[in-house]
């Protein structure tokens, strides 16, 4: 059972009211349990790979850490998340390739970051 508060961007349908708990200091608070179609959404976010590499630090990062709490094996996502790192390090190594200045400063920072995201991906998993 989740409080309110977190299920504020859940999609209709996939959380429904289970019952109510006091409040801290406020009113009562009303507890959702996750429903069919809400654990379906959850398991498909769940492997589902970040965009950005930035995100690596954040959210595929809270990924990996309920995938273990839920004893379930991160292989796939790891795999699908270094698919997803691939193009964009051709795209960086270009990009640094091409910059001058301060720019391959920064497009080299960008590359490196990459590739340690994607080293990250074969260590994680053993």
């Amino acid at each position: 059972m989740l409080p309110i508060g977190s299920v504020r961007s859940v999609d209709p349908g996939e959380h429904e009211p289970s019952g109510t708990e006091p409040g801290r200091g406020g009113p009562q608070r009303t507890l959702f349990t996750v429903t069919a179609s809400g654990r379906s959404a959850v398991d498909e976010w769940l492997m589902r790979p970040v965009e950005r590499i930035r995100d690596i630090r954040t959210e595929f990062l809270v990924k990996l850490a309920l995938l273990e709490r839920i004893t379930t094996d991160a292989r796939p996502l790891l795999d699908a998340q270094a698919e997803r790192i691939k193009p964009i390090i051709a795209s960086l190594r270009e990009q640094r390739d091409q910059a001058r200045g301060f720019e391959h400063v920064v497009a080299s920072w960008r590359y490196e970051t990459a590739e340690a995201a994607l080293r990250l991906m074969r260590t994680a998993g053993r």
